[in-house]
């Protein structure tokens, strides 16, 4: 028999319930109340039934309140179990809705992969919930998506490989879920990684697509042409493309591919498929533009020699005066200039053959110096009949010896390798050698010391034949005696430049005692600064002058108009050569000088 009150069955017969304590059969206005009124007993008072009904009434209230007792401990259960309910994520096994393909051709199949959602959905779309932390983060836009939306979001296979593929070959499968996901539904992920065999490519034949194409090459490297010839009846000229159709030079790679790259397009068509997309034909046979010296045979190298020993002589016959000579000649090196990228403008490749060559004055008009002869040949080319070039464009640089006479060439190594290789490495790629590339590094001269005193003795001595040559063509009875070294004035750019005349000046002094036997102005003594304008030091220890300057200043005699070289006020001849060049030199000057300012 079950309670009418708390629903707790209770064993037959039993009059009251086992659990809430109630009279068992009608609950309030039933029979249990109607019997306790319907029997009364004749023997007891009415005190009795006072009595007896209030037993009856509190027994009642003890029974109600274990009543609503039990159904609070029931309410309790039934909670935690729907909150247990609540937060139990479903666990979704991904492996069993995952389905792999194969499409394509043998050899050209590809692989994907399928995951059913419709069938996800239907099991789990109505038990899996946004969690509060999704919510937060979203907003009213999470109305716009499901759950199920979001974990196929956060779902995805990496298939390798997956393309180019055979009946047999073996694909690998990693599955890639978001970290975040069981963050925002309530759903757990459950998967594992594998792999599957390819199966089921359609067997189709083969063709060679490029059996009939040629690839021709034309031009002159490194500006050559490619053009394709399509020859056979499968395919058209139009089918090819190509990566590279000029600027091309020997040794360059051209990529031919099929614009077609869909296998099932040429099955339809042909019910073939090509061996391959793509082919790759390297260009040679061109005419080609030298980028190296050692590239050169030595019958071409000595041709070139030859005629650029001509140049100079041509040149030194025709332009020198008959008083200056040239002797020596000898080969110095080369410098090869090439083109780093074509650009329609200039030449390909410049190669000049330096000679190197005494210049003397016979009347001694200045001193006997080295210049330097680069011959320039154009455009130098490697072709099928052996090499050539364009043009013979002479000597190349123009310069002044001893500041005064002007030549073709240069009257020191080092300008010539500035002028040439530095200021083109912009536009062209230089090679030197035979020696030349030693003046790709000197250095630069800052104090007396960093000239050895080998070299300053040299240059002491050729001051001193400078003076007496000077001091020897006096007239009218003027005569110098007692010449001496006095010292040394070195002065340094304070900004180091490629002009290598004005880098440094070096000043060497010498003095006499100059008296006229007519008496034409007192006897004094006369300073004379011979200058030697940028001295540098190459590798090896070799010194060189960049240009060789004359007696420096002009002075009266006293008490006449009769002048000379140098100064005959010491005093003078250090603020003209020291103070006046302060703003833009630093200076040294040598302990017999001092006298007159340090």
């Amino acid at each position: 028999m079950f309670c009418g009150y708390c629903g707790i069955e209770n064993e037959k017969g039993a009059s009251f319930c086992k659990n809430c304590g109630q009279a068992l059969g009608k609950p309030s206005g039933s029979e249990a109340d109607n019997n306790v009124k319907s029997t009364p007993d004749k023997e007891k008072t009415s005190s009795d039934v006072k009595k007896l009904s209030g037993d009856v009434e509190n027994k009642q209230v003890k029974l109600l309140i274990k009543a609503f007792i039990g159904l609070g401990v029931a309410f309790a259960v039934l909670i935690v179990i729907i909150v247990i309910v609540a937060n139990t994520k479903a666990t979704i096994n991904m492996d069993d809705y995952i389905t792999f393909q194969a499409n394509g051709f043998d050899g050209y199949g590809t692989a994907t992969y399928d995951i059913d959602w419709k069938a996800i959905n239907e099991k789990y779309g109505d038990k899996l919930k946004f969690s509060s932390k999704a919510r937060e983060e979203q907003g009213e836009l999470i109305n716009l998506f499901t759950p199920i939306d979001a974990v196929m979001e956060g779902v995805s296979i990496e298939l390798n490989p997956n393309s180019e593929l055979s009946n047999g070959d073996e694909v690998q499968y990693t599955w890639d879920i978001d970290d975040d996901l069981s963050e925002y539904v309530n759903c757990k992920v459950k998967y594992s990684d594998g792999s599957y065999i390819i199966s089921g490519l359609k067997e189709v034949g083969s063709f060679d697509a490029f059996a009939d194409l040629n690839v021709v090459f034309s031009g002159i490297s490194p500006n050559g042409r490619a053009d394709i010839e399509y020859i056979g009846s499968d395919l058209s000229y139009y089918d090819f493309s190509y990566d590279k159709t000029s600027g091309l030079k020997n040794g360059d790679i051209v990529k031919v591919t099929l614009v077609n790259d869909n296998p099932d397009k040429y099955v339809e068509a042909l019910g073939k498929i090509p061996e391959s997309f793509e082919k790759e034909y390297e260009v040679s046979g061109l005419d080609e533009y030298v980028s190296s010296f050692t590239n050169l045979d030595d019958s071409f190298v000595e041709t070139l020699k030859k005629e650029t020993e001509d140049s100079i002589y041509s040149y030194a016959a025709s332009s020198y005066s008959k008083d200056v000579s040239l002797k020596d000649l000898t080969y110095s090196g080369f410098i090869l200039n090439s083109q780093k990228e074509h650009d329609g403008w200039g030449n390909y490749n410049n190669l000049y053959i330096i000679y190197s060559g005494d210049v003397s004055s016979t009347e001694g008009s200045f001193s006997t110096s080295k210049v330097y002869y680069p011959v320039n040949f154009s455009n130098i080319l490697n072709n099928a009949d052996g090499f050539s070039y364009d043009s013979n464009d002479g000597i190349q640089g123009n310069s002044y010896i001893d500041g005064r006479v002007n030549t073709r060439g240069y009257s020191n190594p080092l300008e010539c390798y500035i002028e040439i290789v530095e200021k083109n490495r912009d536009s062209y790629d230089s090679e030197c050698g035979d020696g030349f590339e030693v003046y790709a590094e000197y250095d630069q001269i800052e104090k007396l010391s960093d000239i050895s005193d080998q070299f300053r003795t040299e240059l002491q001595a050729d001051a001193k034949n400078k003076v007496e040559s000077y001091v020897a063509d006096y007239n009218y009875g003027t005569k110098a005696s007692e010449l001496t070294f006095n010292g040394e004035y070195l002065l340094t750019a304070k900004n180091q430049g490629s002009d290598f005349s004005k880098n440094n000046y070096y000043v060497i002094v010498y003095s006499a005692y100059v008296t006229n036997e007519d008496d034409r102005f007192d006897p004094v003594t006369v300073y004379y600064p011979v200058e030697y304008d940028g001295i540098v030091k190459l590798p090896g220890g070799e010194y060189m002058v960049t240009k060789k300057d004359d007696i420096y200043g002009n002075s009266k005699f006293p008490g006449s108009y009769y002048t000379t070289k140098g100064f005959v006020d010491g005093e003078e001849m250090y603020s003209k050569i020291v103070t006046a060049n302060r703003d833009n030199y630093s200076y040294v000057v040598s302990d017999g000088l001092k006298e007159f300012g340090e």
